[in-house]
């Protein structure tokens, strides 16, 4: 889709579907109205320097640069080990950067309301799930247990159970009984992110912590690749997340949150805002 409209392959992220920033930069916009510091942003090799670009200009961030491609588990591990070299008692939020939200007031205010729950104890890893408005069988869905706290329109509630890209009768039954779209953002203490993996993922989660500290260091370097060179592939929601009975997840109505992971879903989510701007033409 995007070399069809636009001409170039960027991923998603560092494109620009309307106005005049991209999916990551829009991402980084939001994360500082929420007071945020210390942004790490997480690329391959690959794509460094064009994530340097994008990155130009905004406050306190830093680019995090894997050796390869493991999986989403190592590419939130690596930017954990860095949090953990400077301040392990920190509380940590996890942003995919290729997501498009073009009414974020109700997302930014379950964000709010999942850091509220975390420093107030009422859980200590929160998820933000948002309201599906289909029964869409490409998206992760999080079937919510009972409700804790909250307001009308973001509430907290149990995870019970996770279901990954179900069928069409699964996604119909999840869309009718209240299921959320699994929107991957995630809220908690660092120490609370290291407590899973371990249970999960104990060898990634001790290389890791290691690695933490090496960080700094003239060996940093030699350690990442030859850290990467050993490790296994890991996919953090399947792997830990999933197999962990307690979380937590915030309910969110009404951002029109989209992954943007087909071409349907691009067009419904952004094609009528590009259409009208002529984008579309001449694609099929």
């Amino acid at each position: 889709m995007v070399q069809a409209i636009w001409g170039y392959s960027h991923p998603k992220q560092f494109v620009t579907l309307n106005g005049s920033r991209s999916l990551l930069q829009a991402t980084l916009d939001r994360i500082h109205s929420l007071g945020f510091h210390r942004l790490l942003v997480v690329v391959g090799e690959d794509h460094e320097a064009l994530a340097r670009r994008q990155v130009q200009g905004i406050d306190d961030v830093e680019i995090i640069v894997q050796p390869s491609n493991l999986g989403t588990a190592p590419g939130l591990l690596l930017p954990l080990a860095h949090i953990q070299a400077r301040d392990p008692g920190a509380r940590v939020a996890i942003f995919p950067s290729d997501h498009y939200l073009p009414n974020p007031g109700p997302f930014l205010e379950g964000v709010d309301h999942a850091l509220d729950c975390c420093e107030r104890g009422a859980h200590p890893l929160v998820l933000l799930g948002t309201v599906a408005d289909r029964p869409e069988r490409d998206y992760g869905w999080i079937v919510p247990g009972a409700p804790m706290v909250g307001s009308k329109r973001v509430r907290l509630f149990r995870v019970d159970r996770f279901v990954e890209k179900p069928d069409e009768t699964q996604a119909r039954v999840l869309h009718r009984q209240g299921g959320l779209w699994n929107t991957f953002v995630l809220v908690g203490a660092l120490r609370e992110f290291w407590s899973l993996t371990g249970k999960a993922l104990p060898v990634h989660e001790r290389a890791f912590r290691r690695f933490s500290g090496i960080i700094g260091t003239p060996a940093e370097q030699g350690h990442l690749a030859s850290l990467y060179s050993r490790l296994s592939p890991a996919n953090f929601s399947r792997d830990v997340l999933e197999k962990s009975a307690s979380l937590a997840v915030v309910r969110v109505i009404g951002s029109g949150w989209s992954d943007l992971g087909t071409p349907e879903r691009f067009l419904r989510a952004v094609g009528e805002d590009l259409a009208e701007d002529g984008e579309l033409a001449g694609v099929s």
